[in-house]
């Protein structure tokens, strides 16, 4: 005699549950493998100094962007010390090993890209930001979607979303709009839903 035995009820909890950002959009599509290492395997990577830098400079620029938006001064001191101060509390807080005296100099790469956007970008030092580094989530259940999340650097008059990026290297104008169309769309929805 045969006995059928159903097989136990696991409970799976889906990647694909979780709501999505546009850095997990590209990523998947992009490279599935390491989007499975990242999101599924949840296999994490030491923090690299060129994420340190990158996260150090988005933060300068964040501070900026707030100082102007609360009516704040914004000159190259005041951005500088709270600069300084997301550097060191960062390195505290999630260390990276560098070698000899490359810590100084990757400080003093960040800071000196801070200090270029400063100088050319195209927001005017005096306009007030409609928003900076706002949260935004969209359920896009009733469309079969999951929810989409994301942090928008910038906002400024008339809903002009900007999200300042790092590079190694200078970016080919070409292939910027390709590289980051995911996120400029998924942003674009994000703040029209809002």
């Amino acid at each position: 005699m045969i006995a059928l035995v159903e097989p136990p009820k696991v409970e799976r909890h889906s990647v694909l549950d979780e709501p999505v950002s546009a850095s997990r959009l590209t990523l998947f599509h992009s490279c599935r493998l390491k989007f499975f290492y990242r999101y599924v395997a949840k296999i994490q990577k030491p923090a690299s100094a060129a994420l340190h830098v990158g996260k150090a400079v988005h933060a300068g620029l964040q501070h900026w962007s707030k100082r102007r938006w609360m009516g704040k001064p914004c000159g190259a001191e005041e951005i500088k010390a709270d600069f300084e101060n997301h550097w060191a509390h960062s390195q505290a807080e999630e260390p990276v090993v560098f070698e000899a005296d490359e810590e100084e100099v990757q400080r003093e790469k960040a800071w000196g890209l801070v200090e270029m956007y400063l100088r050319e970008t195209p927001v005017p030092p005096e306009e007030k930001p409609e928003a900076v580094e706002v949260g935004v989530e969209a359920d896009l259940s009733s469309h079969g979607l999951p929810t989409l999340r994301g942090f928008i650097d910038l906002v400024r008059p008339g809903g002009l979303i900007v999200d300042f990026k790092t590079t190694a290297q200078t970016p080919n104008e070409e292939q910027v709009f390709h590289r980051n169309e995911t996120q400029l769309t998924a942003y674009g929805l994000l703040y029209s839903l809002l």
